[in-house]
C-alpha cells in the first residue's frame, strides 16, 4: 500500500526523544510490514532541508520537503479559530495544502498518516478528496496546555489552548482512524467523538527497546544502589518539576534515612544553575548521555516524578521495559494495566517516593518487580502487539472509506 507521511520538520536527526523516536520507529515498522512510505513535511527554522531528506532516505524512505518560510500573520487565522494555534497553521496555509495536493496527484497515497493531531489541515484536506486518512495523536494538547494557562496565566496561553481545543475536534473529523497513544487519551476521544474509529497505538519504539538484554541479568548489587532519573530536556516544564521534587524533597530524605545506600543519577540536559548546584556524591548530574543503552544497562533503579504533563512518558515506560525496577505516581501509567508490588512500585508523596525506594533495598523485591515489570511490558508492547495495532488501524481506516 502506498502511505503519504504528514509530520513535521523538527524530526531530529538521532532522534533522541520519544516523540522522534515513534515517528522513526512508524517509518520504519510499515515498510517492514511491505509498504510504500513517503514523508511530507515542512522544515522548521532550525533544520536544513538536505540534511532532513538524507536522514530520512537513510531510513529508506523518500521524501518532499518545502521550506520553512510561510505567514504567520494571515486573515485566515482570524476567520477560523483552529488555526489560533500555530502548531496547525504551519499546516494550513495555501502553499503547503497546494503542494500537498500537488503530491496526491502524482503519488496517488492509497492512506494518508498524519503524525500529530495538529496536523489536521491535511487531513482534512485529504478526507474530502476520499482518502483514508489515519492521524496518530501522541498527547491531548488541550489538557496540557490548561494546565500551563493555570500556571502562567496571560491571553496568549488562552487563545493557544482555545485553538488546541478546536483543532482536536477537527482532527476528530478529519480522520477515519484517530490512534491515541494510551488508553487514558483513548478514552477521551471516544467522549468527545462517538462517530469516529479511536484506535491504541503506544509509543512504536518501545518494542525495540524490549529486544535489549533484561538489565537486572546484566548488573548485580551495587553499592550505593544507581538509581536513574530520565530526563530528555529540563526545559519542558514537567520534567523540570519532577526533577525539582527528586532533588529537593527526596535526595534529602533518603540521606537521613539510609545515608551512603543510594546513588541519584540525573540524564538529560539543561538543568538549571540553581539545581546543578546541589550536585554531591549522591546526586550526580549526567547531562546528555549519547549511549543510553550502555548507560542503563548499569543502573539499578528508577524513579519517575509525574505531576502533569499529557501522553505517554517514555522516562517511565523505558526502564519498565529494561526490567528496571520503576517507582513513579499513578497518574504516569496513563492506563496501562502495571500493577503496583508486581511490576512497579507507586507512591504520591516525597517521604513515599523514598519510603518504595528503600524497600527496593532488597534484592529479591528488584528482581520480582524487575522482572515482571518486563513480562507485562512485553505482552503490551512487543512486536507482535504493536503490530496487530497497526494493522487494525491500517485496515479500519480502509473499511471505513469503503475502499
Amino acid at each position: 500500500m502506498r502511505i503519504l507521511v504528514v509530520q513535521p520538520g523538527q524530526l531530529h536527526l538521532t532522534a533522541h526523544g520519544a516523540s522522534d523516536q515513534d515517528q522513526v520507529s512508524i517509518l520504519v515498522r510499515l515498510q517492514e510490514m511491505g509498504h510504500d512510505v513517503t514523508v511530507f513535511t515542512r522544515t522548521a527554522a532550525h533544520v536544513d532541508s538536505s540534511e532532513l531528506k538524507a536522514f530520512l532516505r537513510s531510513l529508506g524512505v523518500s521524501a518532499q520537503v518545502i521550506e520553512s518560510e510561510y505567514p504567520w500573520v494571515h486573515p485566515r487565522r482570524f476567520t477560523d479559530l483552529a488555526y489560533l494555534d500555530g502548531a496547525a497553521w504551519q499546516y494550513g496555509d495555501q502553499p503547503f495544502l497546494r503542494e500537498f495536493e500537488r503530491l496526491c496527484a502524482t503519488y496517488e497515497p492509497e492512506l494518508i498518516w498524519c503524525h500529530f493531531s495538529f496536523c489536521w489541515p491535511a487531513a482534512l484536506h485529504a478526507h474530502r478528496k476520499r482518502i483514508p486518512t489515519v492521524i496518530r495523536s501522541i498527547n491531548y494538547e488541550p489538557r496540557q496546555y490548561l494546565q500551563e494557562c493555570r500556571d502562567f496565566n496571560g491571553l496568549g496561553k488562552w487563545l493557544r489552548y482555545a485553538g488546541k481545543l478546536i483543532g482536536e475536534h477537527r482532527a476528530l473529523q478529519s480522520s477515519d482512524v484517530l490512534a491515541a497513544i494510551t488508553p487514558r487519551e483513548e478514552r477521551i476521544y471516544r467522549e468527545l467523538s462517538s462517530g469516529t474509529n479511536v484506535r491504541l497505538l503506544p509509543l512504536l519504539s518501545l518494542q525495540h527497546i524490549l529486544d535489549k538484554p533484561y538489565t537486572l541479568d546484566v548488573v548485580e548489587d551495587t553499592n550505593p544502589l544507581r538509581v536513574v532519573f530520565l530526563g530528555a530536556s529540563y526545559s519542558v516544564p514537567h520534567n523540570l518539576d519532577a526533577l525539582t521534587f527528586v532533588a529537593t524533597r527526596v535526595v534529602p530524605i533518603i540521606r537521613a534515612r539510609c545515608p551512603h545506600r543510594f546513588r541519584f543519577k540525573i540524564v538529560g540536559s539543561k538543568v538549571p544553575e540553581n539545581l546543578r548546584s546541589l550536585a554531591a556524591d549522591d546526586l550526580c548530574f549526567e547531562g546528555f548521555v549519547p549511549d543510553l543503552n550502555n548507560y542503563l544497562s548499569k543502573t539499578n533503579l528508577a524513579v519517575a516524578p509525574s505531576f502533569y504533563g499529557t501522553g505517554m512518558q517514555q522516562k517511565v515506560f523505558e526502564p519498565i521495559c529494561r526490567g528496571i525496577p520503576t517507582v513513579t505516581h499513578a497518574r504516569a501509567l496513563a492506563g496501562y494495566p502495571f500493577e503496583d508490588g508486581q511490576h512497579l512500585l507507586l507512591a504520591d508523596k516525597a517521604e513515599e517516593f523514598a519510603t518504595q525506594l528503600i524497600r527496593l533495598l532488597d534484592s529479591n523485591l528488584r528482581k520480582h518487580i524487575g522482572s515482571q515489570g518486563r513480562k507485562q511490558a512485553q505482552k503490551l508492547f512487543g512486536l507482535e502487539r504493536m503490530d496487530d495495532y497497526l494493522d487494525d488501524i491500517l485496515q479500519t481506516a480502509l473499511q471505513q472509506n469503503g475502499r
